[in-house]
């Protein structure tokens, strides 16, 4: 391996390391497998695409590769504009049949989410939140909308239609999702559903806030903590609504971590015996983002509403097809862990409540 990691470090403008104590594995994600190598002009992190993820072989697809490459460096530097250092500074790419990689300036260690206390996991929701509110601020450098696709020179959105009238129609995709739910035979309260999720449906003007370029996947394996500050690794961009992304962060750690916990994705992180700090970092996360303005603090209420609705109607899918395919149950469980799931969530859907307040810390 040694051999491998000197050839991308060359490749790189790095200087090779003289011998295998100087780099060391560092893990593995679903499509990646990372490696930590010591430089004299510092630490870097290498990460090159896995032969085989849930599963199944990995064919290689140059396009695709490129608009994940190259979109996380362009997140990368627009991130550190918003908060400086909040994500690595150095980070190149290449994508061949030969040779494909990444590497980046190392972080620091992950976040020990059972070394961490509520108050701690609520300070770095609060600096995200705050970070999140920063990039909505910036303006777009490239076009299109929704997730990254190669178009030959950059990743861009891969939507072209106005984002705008976008948003303003995903209201009846929201409303299919619930009138789906509501004509199943599933045992719950749909007079009350109904009218909560219609009542916040009427009331959801996200477009007003405009599109952003924004990150889809903050969880705990993504967060660095270095000297009490938060940041960033390993981000999906996306160009989309800033609200409904911060909303996402929120039902993450609230919900889809805590809920996972059967699996085989998320089954080594034992997330749901970390309730509590999970929940006081998207606590946090909502007060630095919402800025104590009670506009955007129903804005977030409303879009944790409809990710719960999708989710569960994701869910409801599944359980009709009653099948799964091998990626699907790594991701999400088996199929008795999945209609166990779905009625956990629908739940919740009967029991949501707006916080009427927005915390000030």
């Amino acid at each position: 391996m040694l051999e491998k990691v000197n050839q991308i470090l060359r490749h790189s403008g790095l200087p090779a390391l003289k011998d295998s104590s100087d780099y060391y594995f560092l893990g593995e994600g679903a499509w990646h497998a990372a490696y930590r190598a010591v430089l004299s002009e510092g630490d870097y992190v290498i990460r090159i695409p896995k032969p085989v993820a849930y599963d199944r072989m990995v064919e290689y697809h140059e396009e695709s590769l490129l608009a994940e490459y190259d979109g996380a460096k362009w997140y990368y530097r627009t991130a550190n504009r918003a908060v400086k250092g909040i994500c690595p500074e150095f980070y190149h790419y290449h994508v061949s049949r030969e040779l494909t990689y990444t590497i980046e300036s190392y972080m620091g260690e992950t976040l020990n989410l059972s070394a961490a206390t509520k108050q701690q996991m609520y300070d770095y929701g609060f600096q995200l939140g705050s970070f999140y509110k920063k990039m909505d601020s910036l303006p777009l450098e490239r076009q299109g909308f929704g997730y990254l696709k190669w178009n030959g020179t950059e990743a861009s959105g891969e939507l072209e239609e106005d984002p705008i009238q976008y948003l303003i129609h995903e209201k009846a995709e929201y409303q299919q999702e619930l009138d789906n739910l509501l004509r199943s035979d599933l045992p719950f309260r749909k007079n009350l559903l109904k009218q909560k999720v219609e009542e916040l449906l009427n009331l959801r003007q996200i477009e007003k806030f405009g599109v952003t370029l924004s990150n889809q996947d903050t969880s705990p394996e993504n967060l660095i903590i270095n000297g009490q500050r938060a940041k960033l690794i390993d981000p999906v961009p996306i160009i989309y609504s800033g609200v409904s992304l911060a909303a996402n962060h929120i039902h993450n750690y609230e919900v889809t971590f805590p809920l996972y916990r059967n699996a085989p994705r998320y089954k080594k992180h034992q997330f749901h015996l970390y309730k509590d700090q999970l929940s006081a970092n998207s606590q946090g996360f909502r007060e630095g983002y919402a800025e104590q303005s009670e506009e955007m603090g129903l804005a977030l209420e409303i879009e944790r509403m409809l990710k719960l609705l999708s989710m569960a109607h994701v869910h409801y899918q599944k359980t009709a097809s009653n099948t799964l395919s091998r990626e699907q149950q790594i991701r999400m469980g088996n199929l008795n862990e999945v209609k166990e799931r779905l009625m956990l969530l629908l739940g919740l859907l009967e029991n949501f409540e707006v916080r009427d307040k927005v915390g000030v810390r």
